[in-house]
C-alpha cells in the first residue's frame, strides 16, 4: 500500500491507500479536536482529510468556490442532461451515501462518492436525513419524486412512507439544519427513523428465524 500525505492551509490530506494501523496514528498528528472530513476529502479529490473545525471548514469553502468555477467553464464528461442545479450539488454539495443513491436513483448518475457500492443506500440518522434534505431542495427538478425511492429496500419503503412525519419533526427539532454548522441534537427524529428501519428490518429476521436486538435510540446529531 502506497500513499503520500500533503498539508494545505492546516488540513492534512491523504492520496492512496493507507492500511487501518497507521491511519489512527497519522490522524494524531492533527492535534487534539481534529476532524475527520468525508466532505473535504470528496472536494479536495483524496481518500482521507482531517483538521482543526475552522480549518477543514476554511478549505471546504474554498474548494467549494473553486469547483464551482471550475463548472462555469464548461460540462464535466457525462453531465450534459443534467440541470445547472444538479451539476452544482455533484460539485460542491455536502454528500452522503443515502444522498447520493437518491441522486443515482432520480437522475440514473452514480456520483463518485458511491464508488463501488451496488445498492441504494438509506438514511440512518438525522444528519443523513438532513443530506437527503438538501438534495430535494438544491436540485428542485427532484422535488415530490422520493416514491421512486420504492422498491429500492424495505427499509427506502418504509421511509417513504413515514417521510413527510420524519422531516416535520426534524423541522421543528432542529430548525436551523440547512446551516453545515448545525449543532441542535434531533432525538425524536433519530428515534422516529430508528423505529421506521426496525419495523422494515422486523419481517426478514422473522422469515430467517432471526431474533435481534431492537436499536438503541441515542441522542442523534446533525453532524
Amino acid at each position: 500500500m502506497t500513499y503520500t500525505v500533503t498539508e494545505r492551509e492546516g488540513c492534512t490530506l491523504i492520496t492512496g491507500s493507507v492500511p487501518a494501523s497507521q491511519l489512527a496514528a497519522l490522524m494524531g498528528t492533527g492535534g487534539k479536536g481534529a476532524v475527520l472530513s468525508t466532505d473535504l476529502a470528496r472536494l479536495a479529490d483524496v481518500q482521507f482529510a482531517w483538521g482543526q473545525p475552522e480549518d477543514v471548514n476554511a478549505l471546504e469553502d474554498k474548494l467549494r468556490a473553486e469547483n464551482l468555477r471550475g463548472l462555469m467553464t464548461g460540462i464535466p464528461p457525462g453531465q450534459s442532461g443534467l440541470s445547472e442545479e444538479a451539476r452544482r450539488w455533484l460539485a460542491v454539495g455536502e454528500q452522503g451515501l443515502s444522498s447520493c443513491s437518491m441522486f443515482w436513483r432520480f437522475a440514473g448518475i452514480k456520483p463518485d462518492y458511491l464508488n463501488d457500492e451496488t445498492h441504494f443506500n438509506h438514511p440512518h440518522d438525522p444528519g443523513d436525513l438532513r443530506r437527503c434534505l438538501l438534495l430535494l431542495e438544491q436540485v428542485p427538478e427532484f422535488k415530490g419524486r422520493m416514491g421512486e425511492m420504492r422498491g429500492c429496500s424495505p427499509e427506502w419503503d418504509a421511509l417513504v412512507d413515514a417521510w413527510a412525519d420524519l422531516c416535520a419533526t426534524l423541522e421543528a427539532e432542529a430548525p436551523d439544519w440547512r446551516n453545515p454548522d448545525c449543532k441542535q441534537a434531533a432525538p425524536e427524529t433519530y428515534g422516529k427513523m430508528a423505529l421506521v428501519l426496525r419495523s422494515a428490518r422486523e419481517p426478514v429476521a422473522e422469515q430467517m428465524n432471526v431474533h435481534r436486538n431492537g436499536p438503541s435510540i441515542d441522542v442523534g446529531r446533525l453532524r
